[in-house]
């Protein structure tokens, strides 16, 4: 007891004298996700919805895996840097001495391509984006859009919106803008909720919650299945919000917040390998 006393009572004296923003990691044992969310909110200046929008993207791209390979191996990284990215990444790394194969590196080079290549989408990311649920949205399509750029990017754009909203938004917004810092472990730590009725870390990720854009019944497929299931709830036979949690979102292709026959139309283009234009694709305001 008394050490700990101790311990406490230096823990309050070097916390007088030691600025808070000196020392921005995150622990090793840090979910990957908060991570990246400490380094986008303290080192890039980015709102929680804005960081939400960046997350969403970084999970369908990789997962949060500072080592995934992706494109045939042409890819690589939490943003699946492609081919003359990748080597700059690799580059900027072994200049600095880092292990490009690491988060924390990866961050870094992140930082460095936004302030460099990558200006304006650095600009809309902190000053463009509502600390909103709508906010996120526009986060992850604008991010996909502009800094990921998959193939199928309008389609793509809509699913990465829809989980930055009602996904990561969700864990992180009742999150407190002050991080924990803690001097004996020399780390930043987020206040993390807890759900009241389990206990459980709301940052745990359910796979339940992560939108995938066209699978109507939430089975994990998108088919011609999803296109019967939502003609039957236009004819009135069954109701589209008992399919599921995430049926409505998943069925509402274009962002207009309806459902109805164009994105049936939608989900056929996108089984027969039709790209979606940007035409048919809303931003949300």
């Amino acid at each position: 007891m008394k050490n700990k006393l101790h311990k406490i009572l230096a823990f309050i004296l070097i916390l007088a004298i030691v600025p808070f923003c000196q020392i921005t990691s995150a622990s090793a044992d840090e979910a990957p996700e908060t991570k990246i969310f400490i380094f986008l909110t303290k080192n890039m200046g980015f709102n929680k919805a804005a960081a939400c929008g960046v997350l969403a993207n970084m999970y369908y791209e990789s997962a949060f895996s500072p080592v995934c390979y992706g494109d045939n191996g042409t890819s690589y990284g939490i943003c699946q840097w492609h081919n003359g990215r990748f080597d700059s990444l690799k580059k900027f790394c072994k200049a600095g001495g880092m292990d490009y194969k690491t988060i924390d590196a990866q961050l870094e080079y992140l930082k460095y391509e936004l302030e460099t290549s990558y200006t304006g989408v650095l600009s809309f990311m902190r000053y463009q984006i509502e600390n909103t649920a709508v906010g996120a949205y526009n986060a992850g399509y604008y991010w996909c859009y502009n800094f990921e750029i998959p193939g199928n990017r309008a389609y793509y754009a809509v699913e990465r919106g829809y989980a930055a909203r009602y996904t990561f938004w969700q864990y992180y917004k009742n999150i407190g803008d002050t991080l924990i810092y803690d001097i004996f472990d020399d780390v930043y730590t987020l206040n993390i909720p807890e759900d009241p009725q389990t206990g459980n870390n709301l940052l745990l990720l359910d796979g339940d919650t992560l939108p995938v854009l066209g699978d109507v019944d939430c089975d994990g497929k998108i088919c011609m299945i999803d296109v019967t299931q939502l003609q039957k709830s236009f004819a009135k036979l069954i109701d589209i919000k008992d399919l599921g949690e995430m049926s409505k979102v998943n069925s509402d292709l274009n962002a207009d917040n309806v459902v109805d026959l164009n994105d049936a139309v939608l989900i056929q283009r996108h089984i027969a390998g039709v790209k979606a234009t940007d035409e048919m694709i809303l931003i949300l305001d």
